[in-house]
């Protein structure tokens, strides 16, 4: 009886493995019978440069962040953009890739990254994933290894069982060591892991409107990823990238939803940031569809992320942030704030650059004109001192530290810093304007109308609507 038993189940095994070879052998308009059978998708080494990826992802070792997550992640996350801080990083996203995928995934490569930080994209519509989506395309893209099959054991159907056979069968044929990564259309691979595509969302489509039914499985996942990458000592920042405004109205629990992670994060005693908070991005210009963002949408973002990780970097103790990069990142940003006016915030930021770098002298520079701006002057003039310490040879420094004596009333202290600016930059319009007006106002006539000349001779581009008035004004002094 039990030889007949094992005689039955051996037949029934053979009859199983010939059909799974028989069905992953025929091909019907690009898909092979068994994908067909079975619901897959994907057309092997054609989406999201996951061959190309993970091929690069075999020669790459300790890195300061690990980028991880569904397509939303190597389309939002741009390591050449993250290397402006002085930091490595990698982008291990992949199609419809679930925490159930993210944490096989994470235990296959921890050792091999060593991640100081790993940045976990958690796009709300992956939370009701089940994994099989996911390992559908890593399964043609990746040579087998034991996460495929913990992921092949973890996902909750028998069509997950007979996409690693195919694939066993496929391997036996075709390897994916010898398989050839497919251009895909107005999208380009970029070292690290990144997705590149210049495209932009012209349609009205932003997806059917209806909620997410999270999946209770993915929760617990998304909870032993955390907990995985803490007990290995290292930090992990969860973010939802920023999504079209109509795009998140279409998720109709969207609220639920990143409340939801938020108390995860806040459970666990780690940070979550929902982007679409705190940065607004074009719905046309920076998606390339109605859910991922473009090459400009990107860029923005992950200098955004840059921000973050400026401003959190007591948090993430394992990161080693190159304090010179970080301060001149933030140096922009005081920039951009001092250009709209917003001298508080300028000077935050300035300050914040001096904390990272002491001796940035462009911080003390641009520091002392927000001063002036606010007219502060007792705290330009420091600035200044200290900038000019630092960079004797910056001629900048000499001419706003005129403008801040002009501010204050020193008329000579003015015109002694602007005569020095001219003869390093003897071209420059706004000097001689600024010259003329202390030479008009102190009533020596012949040198405000030289200066004013000058002015004429080199004014261009938005100084050139002041050169009427300016000639009127030397045939007043005339």
């Amino acid at each position: 009886m039990v030889k007949k038993s094992l005689t039955f189940v051996g037949v029934l095994s053979a009859l199983y493995f010939v059909s799974i070879f028989l069905m992953n052998s025929v091909y019907v308009g690009g898909f092979s019978i068994l994908q067909l059978a079975t619901g897959n998708p994907i057309v092997p080494h054609t989406h999201g440069f996951t061959l190309e990826r993970f091929r690069e992802a075999e020669n790459v070792s300790d890195v300061d962040i690990l980028f991880i997550g569904s397509s939303h992640s190597y389309q939002s996350f741009d390591p050449a953009v993250f290397s402006r801080l002085g930091v490595t990083s990698f982008n291990l996203g992949s199609g419809s890739q679930a925490p159930v995928n993210t944490y096989y995934l994470l235990e296959k490569y921890w050792d091999q990254f060593d991640p100081k930080l790993v940045i976990f994209e958690l796009y709300p519509s992956a939370m009701e994933l089940d994994g099989l989506e996911g390992l559908y395309e890593l399964l043609p893209n990746r040579e087998l290894s034991t996460d495929l099959f913990k992921m092949t054991l973890a996902a909750p159907s028998p069509h997950a069982f007979n996409a690693l056979v195919g694939q066993i069968f496929t391997e036996l044929t075709s390897p994916v060591s010898k398989a050839v990564q497919q251009a895909i259309p107005n999208q380009e691979y970029r070292s690290g892991g990144y997705v590149y595509s210049q495209i932009i969302h012209t349609k009205d489509f932003f997806g059917e409107r209806k909620p997410v039914e999270v999946s209770g499985k993915q929760i617990e996942y998304l909870k032993r990823v955390i907990d995985l990458v803490l007990a290995q000592g290292s930090n992990i920042l969860l973010v939802t990238a920023p999504l079209p405004e109509l795009r998140r109205a279409a998720i109709t629990n969207y609220r639920d939803v990143v409340e939801q992670f938020s108390a995860i994060a806040f459970e666990r005693g780690v940070q979550y940031i929902d982007y679409n908070n705190s940065l607004t991005l074009n719905q046309i210009d920076d998606f390339r569809d109605h859910n991922h963002l473009n090459a400009n949408g990107a860029k923005i973002f992950s200098y955004t992320v840059i921000d973050s990780l400026i401003d959190m970097r007591q948090r993430f103790t394992r990161l080693i942030i190159k304090t010179e990069n970080a301060s001149e990142l933030v140096c922009g940003r005081g920039v951009a704030a001092l250009s709209s006016g917003n001298f508080a915030t300028a000077l935050e930021d300035f300050a914040l650059a001096l904390e990272l770098n002491p001796e940035n002298h462009t911080a003390y520079l641009r520091r002392g004109i927000a001063y002036t701006g606010a007219r502060m002057l007792e705290q330009a003039f420091a600035d200044f001192d200290r900038a000019r310490q630092l960079s004797p040879a910056d001629p900048l420094i000499g001419y706003h530290r005129g403008l801040a004596h002009l501010e204050n009333g020193q008329a000579d202290s003015a015109m002694y810093e602007f005569k020095r600016f001219l003869t390093v930059e003897p071209s420059s319009a706004q000097a001689h304007y600024n010259l003329a007006r202390i030479y008009d106002r102190e009533g020596m006539r012949k040198l405000a109308v030289e200066e004013y000349t000058e002015f004429i001779r080199y004014a261009d581009g938005q100084l050139s609507a002041f050169v009427e008035p300016v000639k009127r004004r030397i045939s007043q002094l005339q």
